[in-house]
């Protein structure tokens, strides 16, 4: 009887072994896979957020900001016929009359020095920057033919401010939808109170803190002394139905500053105001910055910031980016070869002559404004132009010189940075916005 050819136990084992082995590297091969999938994937979710909140960013930051179509890049985007005339400004142009814009503003707020947001150099050699108490706030003037070129903003039925602009078929038409080409647009960071792991610290001794990108845009008024049934639209509508029912929430509005039991609703050229914009104290429509308009400006106050505005106000925050890490903003000044923080652009800003934030160093762009408001005791005007070069420096118009005396600013573009983080796969992601203003 002939035997059976077949294998050893020892090639048995053999076999065995290598066909583990080969599986081990398989299984390590398709986790290396699905990692790398998984990293891929990521990134491509991180790049399409993003994407998505730099083109709102972007269109926002192209707009027309002021009326007239003036540009902060104009070089004479301060000189105004209907201004002030400054004798310390033009020595060879006695006469040169000065103003902010009339209608519409532009502020950026860096809530801390440079310092304090570097990283040093990226693997390219660039400066990194990672800003937390950064923000963006300025006017914005939409222009089209048509009501959907504009911004909209739910009011409830029948609201007054349906009934303007009634015959102009570019605007009102719902029942309960008020458009307007005009609206103040903030961006800024919110902290959630949650953290995540630092990759560069393994041993977990600091934590990275995650924010919340927020959009706040509130329609304002084109024209708020315009002629509609039952009289002035600044009786019409109770303060209450602001801040007790949470109604006109996507519009700018405050108290009456004649008669606080009724809403005023913003024009352009209150917006030219601090006071009259978010993140100033409801109800105190006669202060600026929480303070008496009447007080000096070296008193000292708190400059507001957007992540201060009262949360009953929150309602209409529009959420562009979850688990942010950096929210950084700089600009390029005139004849400047490099986008640079405030604190770098030799700004006076408000922080010397207001102690921002309490003398922490806070640094803040504003076109201000040049409007007088006897019914509020508000002045803007005597706070930049007394005719003392000194006092120049208390307002964010000129910029400082080493003699004290002051240059027009220019700004020409602004940087927008934002990254964002993925606690799944412990990455980060970055992208610029690039705008010439």
């Amino acid at each position: 009887m002939r035997r059976r050819p077949g294998f050893t136990l020892t090639e048995l084992l053999v076999a065995m072994a290598l066909i583990i082995f080969i599986m081990s590297i398989l299984a390590e091969t398709f986790s290396a896979g699905l990692t790398t999938f998984r990293r891929l994937k990521a990134i491509g979710d991180m790049n399409e957020r993003l994407r998505t909140a730099s083109s709102i960013i972007r269109r926002f930051l192209s707009a027309d900001h002021f009326g007239g179509k003036k540009r902060l890049s104009d070089a004479d985007f301060w000189k105004d016929p209907d201004g002030l005339v400054i004798p310390a400004r033009d020595a060879a142009n006695p006469g040169t009359r000065y103003g902010p814009p009339r209608e519409g503003f532009f502020r950026i707020y860096q809530g801390s020095p440079e310092a304090g947001a570097s990283e040093g150099q990226d693997i390219d050699g660039n400066p990194s920057f990672r800003s937390t108490d950064h923000g963006l706030h300025f006017a914005v003037k939409l222009r089209g033919n048509n009501r959907g070129d504009f911004f909209r903003a739910q009011v409830p039925t029948g609201s007054p401010l349906l009934a303007l602009f009634a015959p102009d078929r570019r605007f009102q038409e719902d029942n309960d939808t008020f458009v307007s080409p005009w609206a103040e647009v903030a961006f800024f960071l919110k902290d959630t109170g949650e953290t995540t792991d630092d990759p560069q610290n393994p041993d977990l001794t600091r934590r990275l803190p995650l924010f919340t990108l927020h959009m706040r845009q509130k329609a304002a008024v084109p024209d708020n002394e315009a002629p509609i049934e039952g009289g002035l639209l600044r009786k019409q509508v109770p303060s209450s139905e602001y801040y007790t029912k949470g109604y006109y929430a996507e519009v700018c509005c405050m108290p009456d500053p004649a008669d606080t039991k009724f809403l005023y609703f913003n024009n352009p050229t209150d917006l030219t105001m601090p006071s009259r914009r978010l993140g100033a104290p409801p109800n105190q429509v006669q202060t600026l910055f929480g303070r008496p308009m009447s007080t000096s400006p070296s008193a000292g106050a708190n400059y507001p910031r957007l992540q201060d505005e009262p949360n009953a106000l929150y309602q209409g925050n529009d959420v562009l980016l979850t688990d942010v890490l950096s929210f950084d903003v700089r600009v390029l000044l005139q004849g400047g070869t490099d986008f640079v923080s405030l604190e770098k652009c030799g700004f006076p800003m408000l922080n010397d002559a207001l102690k921002l934030n309490n003398g922490k160093n806070t640094y803040v762009f504003d076109t201000w404004s040049q409007v007088r408001n006897d019914s509020t005791n508000e002045d803007y005007a005597s706070f930049w132009a007394p005719g003392n070069p000194a006092d120049e420096r208390n307002i964010p118009m000129f910029s400082r010189n080493a003699n004290g005396t002051g240059d027009l600013i220019r700004i020409r573009a602004i940087k927008v940075t934002l990254r964002i983080w993925d606690s799944r796969t412990l990455q980060s992601r970055q992208t610029s916005i690039v705008v010439y203003l």
